[in-house]
């Protein structure tokens, strides 16, 4: 039987230059010191530019990509920062789209579309759609099972041991955070999904 390929999760994107990097920073501490900003900001030596998003690609597929961007040539340009945003939105959600096991990539953030022409068949399509839950809502949904978290300052023998967890939550926290019957955040796949005709060539 041949072994599984491993694959990663890519993406073309553009570092960011130090003062671009430094003025980030210093908004995402006036941010936290006003208390405009309830959640996780992304660390600096993490920020960059997204042009495109590849999805789950093997190693091999990666060194191409590699080699035909190095391929590229352009001309040098000038780019400044706009307005702040969030992943906060209607939706609550990042998205993982696939078409006949086409990987297409992911949305997270209005107009919440996405190109599918090239990758239609005549007939019989799939199409997947891949959400992700708000952890806030995972957290809450756990407080049903039992305690198996840090106690009194100490670690769950289950965990030290690397034996089966005894109960059935998703995630490991050291405190409760959330209670069973808090309100949950709005999230997921809200609405239908519908193909549109743009135009016919």
């Amino acid at each position: 039987m041949a072994e599984e390929k491993k694959l990663i999760r890519c993406f073309i994107a553009l570092e960011l230059p130090r003062e671009a990097i430094n003025y980030i920073e210093e908004l995402q501490g006036l941010l936290k010191k006003k208390n405009l900003f309830y959640g996780k900001f992304t660390e600096a030596e993490n920020l960059h530019l997204t042009l495109k998003f590849l999805g789950e690609i093997s190693d091999e597929k990666a060194e191409e990509v590699k080699k035909k961007l190095a391929e590229i040539k352009f001309k040098e340009f000038e780019a400044s920062l706009g307005e702040i945003g969030t992943f906060i939105n209607k939706y609550n959600s990042i998205l993982w789209i696939k078409l006949n096991g086409k990987d297409l990539g992911v949305l997270w953030t209005a107009p919440w579309q996405i190109e599918i022409t090239t990758d239609l068949k005549k007939k019989d399509n799939h199409l997947e759609v891949e959400v992700a839950n708000l952890w806030i809502n995972r957290l809450i949904g756990d407080e049903s099972q039992p305690w198996d978290g840090v106690t009194d300052g100490k670690w769950p023998e289950w965990l030290i041991n690397g034996t089966k967890r005894p109960t059935k939550r998703f995630t490991f926290t050291p405190n409760h955070f959330y209670k069973t019957g808090d309100p949950l955040a709005e999230s997921g796949l809200m609405g239908p999904v519908s193909i549109k005709v743009i135009g016919k060539r």
